[in-house]
């Protein structure tokens, strides 16, 4: 961010429309979300913060099983 430090900083987390794959992949699966110009996406992101190993390690499974 080139703005001077006295204008304040805003950092945040954009989600995409489409999985971080190669789109040959995603096409593959029909996952791919093309938009046309003017059109909209909107997504609601959660954040948690696991604190516990059980926690993580649970997570992980999940994970695992996708």
């Amino acid at each position: 961010n080139s703005v001077a430090s006295q204008d304040g900083y805003v950092t945040l987390l954009e989600p995409a429309t489409n999985f971080p794959n190669p789109r040959t992949q995603e096409a593959e699966q029909g996952r791919i979300v093309d938009l046309s110009p003017g059109e909209k996406w909107s997504a609601d992101v959660t954040v948690s913060c696991l604190t516990q190993n059980h926690e993580v390690e649970s997570v992980e499974r999940a994970i695992q099983e996708i």
